[in-house]
C-alpha cells in the first residue's frame, strides 16, 4: 500500500470479527450464515459433494487486532483508529459476498466455481430475502508516515 499511497494518506480497511482471535487467543465460533448452510446441503444432495474428510491442515496463525496493528506500524503506518462496528447484513448482501470465488472455495472444497454459483442461486431462491442478521467487523485506519524526499 505504501507504493500507491501518498505520504500522510490514510489506509482504511475492515476485517470480519469471525476472522480474528480474541484477546485470549481463542477464535470465535465459526458461523455459517443460513445461506451458506443451505448451499452446503444443496451441494451434498444435488452434486454429490461431501465435506473434505482428509486430515485437517495445520492451523494457521490467526490474526488479532494487536497483530494487525503491529504489522501496520512495522510497515511505517501510524494506527489512528481501531473500532468495532455492527451492521445489519441482508441475504442479498451475503449472496453478493458468497459470489466472490475465495469466499466459497474452502467451504465447498473441490466443487467447481460454476457449480458453487448454481448452488448459491438455488439456496438464495429457496431461502428468499430472509431475515437480516448482525454482522460484526473491526475497522482499522492508519496514516502512512511522511517520507523525507532527498534530492
Amino acid at each position: 500500500m505504501r507504493a500507491v499511497l501518498k505520504p500522510g494518506s490514510v489506509f482504511a480497511f475492515n476485517v470480519p470479527v469471525r476472522f480474528l482471535d480474541d484477546a485470549d487467543g481463542h477464535r470465535p465460533q465459526d458461523r455459517y450464515p443460513p445461506l451458506l448452510s443451505e448451499m452446503r446441503a444443496i451441494a451434498e444432495r444435488d452434486y454429490g459433494w461431501a465435506p473434505d474428510d482428509r486430515a485437517p491442515r495445520l492451523p494457521r496463525q490467526r490474526l488479532t487486532r494487536d497483530s494487525i496493528c503491529r504489522a501496520l506500524v512495522a510497515a511505517g503506518y501510524d494506527v489512528e483508529q481501531v473500532a468495532d462496528v455492527t451492521h445489519q447484513d441482508s441475504a442479498a448482501s451475503q449472496r453478493a459476498w458468497l459470489s466472490i470465488p475465495i469466499f466459497t472455495r474452502d467451504r465447498l472444497a473441490r466443487l467447481p466455481y460454476e457449480d458453487r454459483m448454481r448452488v448459491l442461486d438455488k439456496a438464495y431462491e429457496r431461502l428468499g430475502p430472509g431475515q437480516t442478521e448482525q454482522a460484526r467487523w473491526v475497522t482499522f485506519a492508519a496514516r502512512s508516515s511522511p517520507q523525507i524526499i532527498r534530492s
